[in-house]
């Protein structure tokens, strides 16, 4: 096929709508349709470049699939290999085995498949995987392994009419394939290569009519409408639409109205324009380094991207790309002695790199990541000590009884897991550990009157009964200490009320107030006719994000920076938290008594907070603390409470 720039300047639009989505320009949530622009360019370049071979009788599958390793392999393998390197000296053990066996998939062109058994796509996990974008290079190379024997099995039968007819029946049956396939597992049908076939096939069947050019007119009405519709779809797009499928053929038909009227004598001087001509040729490199380099810098950082940061990855990615494609990817490609005679053991160099790739990955995987390399591997049993939730391994789920006793004083402790978060903490206040302590809790608990936790359509009754002991408790006490982690039931907490149907205590993410004031007023009504005291703990602050982030940037930056970054984060994430706690404290200027302590307060003083001790997290997941928050709670809890 004669080589046409506007086809180039057409990459530079792919490449650039999936860097700007990338980096999060805002604006571009759909921007992974540049993919399947690209999806397209290569149906419709190699299905070309075969039908003019098989009509000159000159095709050979060893020059076609020398080409493409050519083409294509070189850059892969240096991709592996820097990422490999880069995933080595900076992520945790843990980080560096899921990137090594992602490395193995994507040397072996399965990393679709790979991906598709793992996170979505648009997960949170995904903005740790740095191959995960080479999902589509092997769609693309699974495409180059089947369609080839397809195509020549068709003209053989049939001529180009053959073709043409395979192409527009896969086409129609991929699409209608796909759209059936995302309801079932929108997983797979993003990542796995039957369902993006029609794309493929879409570029394919345009050679059938490239070679006819429009009225001028026509020809600019259609580049114009190519352009709306590719452009328009990473604009109106976003993780929230379901694709590929139905609505993956507006990028698609927008693609190959681009390829068809790319030569437009004026909307086409911007595809052949010399900047766009030579981001398309950098495209496939900037595409393979534009990912690695973002998930490392987000690695490394606790804050959302800022703008400057977002152009400076953006320039990176294209900087880093161009470098690749120069010294890497055409000095294979376009190597003349290897060029001038195409042999099988050309194909020897890349294969064999990306074995030693696979196998280095393998040995990465079999050392656990090389825990060495941070120094963890010596202080593994002091991290894992100081790292598990404390109070179910001192005491575990049931009723205990606590304190010496000495004082004459009686103290009822009750709640979930999130109140077991304190107990430790309390019992070293001195007031606690001479008195008789008794504690009733259970994980995933809710013990409100009329609460009830539906767990697989099924009544959680095992909770009712915590709940009934904790109300046949009689007094007098001269404390009661109760605390709830309300936000983190969602859907699965009911309140019940006589002769009403239950009603679920989140609809759609959002409290019911009403049935949640119901439930705790009736509780405290009967805590305060049996103890003199309470305490009431608020919703506990959520630390998503906090004990992974310090585990990955702890060697590298301040533990205080990386952890005021998150704080700044999610103290702007909560409000159904805020508005639970401001159902509290109108509770507690409401009565006698009754004292309520907000968990934040805890850990924070204004917009600052301490999330670790020594580099060891407080937190063992996003609401339980570990063994190293205990001293800090127990000093904090003893200033708030004198």
């Amino acid at each position: 096929m004669t080589y046409r720039s506007d086809i180039d300047g057409l990459r530079a639009i792919a490449v650039l709508l999936v860097l700007l989505f990338h980096c999060q320009f805002p604006g571009f949530a759909g921007g992974y349709v540049g993919v399947d622009v690209f999806f397209v360019i290569s149906g419709y370049l190699i299905t070309g470049i075969m039908l003019e071979d098989l009509r000159r009788e000159r095709f050979s599958f060893k020059t076609f699939y020398i080409r493409r390793a050519r083409r294509l392999l070189p850059a892969l393998a240096a991709t592996i290999l820097l990422t490999l390197i880069g995933a080595g000296l900076i992520m945790t053990p843990e980080h560096l085995k899921e990137t090594a066996t992602s490395a193995i998939w994507t040397a072996l062109s399965l990393a679709n498949l790979h991906f598709a058994m793992a996170d979505s796509y648009f997960g949170a996990a995904s903005e740790i995987k740095p191959l995960l974008h080479t999902w589509s290079l092997s769609v693309e190379e699974q495409f180059y392994l089947g369609w080839p024997v397809a195509l020549v099995l068709c003209y053989r039968i049939g001529g180009r009419r053959a073709v043409l007819a395979a192409v527009v029946l896969g086409a129609l049956a991929g699409l209608a394939l796909s759209e059936y396939w995302i309801d079932r597992n929108p997983k797979q049908a993003y990542f796995l290569p039957m369902f993006r076939a029609y794309q493929f096939l879409a570029g394919a069947a345009l050679v059938f009519a490239g070679h006819l050019r429009l009225p001028p007119r026509a020809e600019e009405a259609g580049l114009a409408a190519g352009l709306v519709l590719v452009i328009g779809s990473a604009l109106a797009y976003d993780e929230t639409t379901p694709f590929p499928g139905l609505m993956g053929l507006v990028p698609t038909v927008g693609a190959v109205l681009l390829l068809q009227c790319g030569r437009a004598r004026m909307l086409g001087r911007g595809l052949v324009w010399r900047p766009a001509v030579w981001l398309g040729h950098v495209s496939y490199s900037a595409y393979l380094a534009h990912w690695p380099v973002i998930v490392f810098w987000r690695y490394l950082s606790a804050d959302p991207f800022s703008f400057a940061e977002k152009v400076i990855l953006l320039a990176l990615s294209i900087g880093i790309g161009a470098l690749l494609y120069h010294f890497v990817e055409t000095p294979f490609r376009l190597h003349r002695a290897a060029a001038a005679r195409m042999r099988w053991s050309q194909m020897a160099p890349p294969l064999g790199a990306l074995a030693v790739l696979a196998l280095a990955a393998f040995g990465l995987r079999a050392a656990d990541g090389l825990p060495q390399r941070m120094g963890l591997a010596p202080a593994h049993e002091d991290y894992a000590r100081l790292s598990r939730f404390q109070f179910l391994d001192d005491y575990g789920d049931g009723v205990l009884q606590l304190g010496r006793g000495t004082s004459g004083e009686r103290i009822l402790i009750f709640g979930d897991s999130m109140m077991q978060n304190y107990v430790p903490a309390l019992m070293r206040l001195p007031r606690f550990a001479e008195a008789e302590v008794t504690v009733i809790s259970r994980g995933g608990c809710v013990m409100a009157a009329g609460a009830v936790r539906v767990i697989n359509h099924t009544p959680d009754r095992d909770c009712s009964a915590y709940r009934d002991r904790v109300a046949a408790q009689e007094g007098p006490f001269d404390l009661a200490v109760w605390g709830q982690n309300w936000t983190s039931y969602g859907d699965s907490l009911n309140w019940e009320a006589p002769g009403q149907a239950p009603r679920p205590a989140f609809p759609d993410q959002e409290p019911d107030m009403a049935g949640w004031q119901d439930g705790v007023t009736a509780t405290l009504d009967r805590l305060q006719e049996v103890a003199e005291g309470v305490i009431l703990f608020g919703p506990q602050y959520n630390a998503a994000g906090v004990p992974p982030l310090l585990e990955r940037i702890g060697p590298f930056a301040p533990l205080e920076a990386a952890a005021e970054g998150v704080a700044r984060i999610r103290h702007a994430e909560a409000p159904a938290r805020a508005e639970i706690l401001a159902g509290l404290r109108a509770m507690e200027a409401g009565r006698t008594g009754l004292r309520v302590i907000d968990p934040q307060a805890l850990l924070c003083d204004g917009a600052e907070c301490r999330f670790h001790e020594g580099g060891v997290s407080y937190f063992m997941d996003p609401v339980h603390h570990t063994a190293a928050a205990t001293p800090m709670l127990a000093a904090r809890l003893e200033a708030l409470l004198r």
